[in-house]
């Protein structure tokens, strides 16, 4: 799938539940850093009773008409309502609708990837842990504005220290990093995408050797050559097809780094990928990182936290 974007996210949100608010249900509220979102909290919180945040953790994924569909009025008047969990199921049933404003899908349907886990946990940002390496220039501190997105909107985000050599040769550093665990997310920016899309892809182990099984795979700004070289696309992609997991790219279709019309061709060799591009940008996507971190976050609310080990 292959979706463009013509400017920035929105910034008002709803939050399922606020503070010690479980009990009272929806409220409506303007919430940082929002992209048409609903805020329902982070991990185990929305089962027992505890705290769920409010403004912060989101899922970008409910139609904006909630902010004016859903009150506490109306909520009260329900009084299942006042489960978060059934509240979110019960969204259709108040006349809520549910896409976004960027034509992305909206909370996944009984049937549909992730449905159980947005329904039984009310959020993925819990159980998921996101692993970034960086670009080729850069260090684990140039992606701090990543890390601390993804963690202002609850997920579990680190960034990695690789080394400066061939994306190949670095493999091994990028998985002393990152758990051989279920729900582990990779990715980063440019070298540290192809890093990681090449550990997605098993890329220096045997057949017999079992590969790593991450949740999902993200990548800000994929070199898919060099610049002014197109015909190096083919040796970066090679490994494509052996990614079976769902994979995000995020790209400027003015990257000297990946030519739009390469990168559109190449992606059917990712057999769950998608790219996300932005209009009139080059080899970094920062002009535009509130809106690439909602994407991402609508993207982890579609992936299977138990895949990966």
């Amino acid at each position: 799938m292959v979706v463009g974007h013509d400017g920035f996210g929105h910034g008002v949100g709803v939050a399922v539940g606020s503070g010690d608010g479980l009990g009272e249900g929806l409220t409506v509220g303007s919430g940082e850093g929002l992209g048409e979102g609903v805020a329902v909290g982070s991990g185990e919180g929305l089962g027992d009773g505890s705290t769920a945040n409010a403004g912060t953790t989101a899922i970008p994924r409910i139609d904006v008409a909630m902010r004016a569909a859903v009150s506490q009025r109306m909520v009260r008047s329900r009084p299942e309502a006042r489960n978060p969990k059934l509240a979110i199921a019960m969204l259709p049933s108040l006349g809520v609708g549910a896409h976004t404003g960027h034509g992305s899908r909206g909370l996944p349907r009984p049937g549909r990837p992730g449905y159980q886990h947005a329904m039984s946990r009310g959020t993925v940002a819990g159980v998921l842990r996101i692993y970034l390496g960086h670009g080729a220039a850069g260090s684990a501190a140039t992606m701090a504005p990543w890390v601390d997105g993804l963690r202002a909107r609850g997920y579990e985000a680190h960034a990695l220290t690789l080394p400066r050599r061939k994306a190949e040769d670095a493999v091994a550093a990028f998985e002393a990093q990152v758990p051989d665990e279920p729900g582990v997310v990779v990715g980063g920016h440019s070298f540290g995408g192809r890093v990681a899309s090449l550990s997605a892809a098993g890329v220096g182990r045997t057949e017999r050797e079992q590969g790593r099984r991450y949740a999902g795979l993200v990548c800000l700004s994929y070199p898919l050559h060099r610049p002014g070289y197109p015909e190096t696309a083919g040796a970066r992609t090679a490994h494509w097809p052996r990614i079976a997991v769902p994979a995000l790219l995020c790209s400027g279709t003015s990257d000297p780094f990946a030519r739009l019309d390469l990168l559109e061709v190449a992606m059917p060799m990712l057999a769950l990928g998608r790219l996300e591009t932005w209009p009139r940008l080059g080899h970094g996507l920062l002009p535009v990182r509130e809106a690439v971190l909602d994407r991402i976050a609508a993207f982890l609310t579609e992936v299977e936290p138990t895949v990966g080990g």
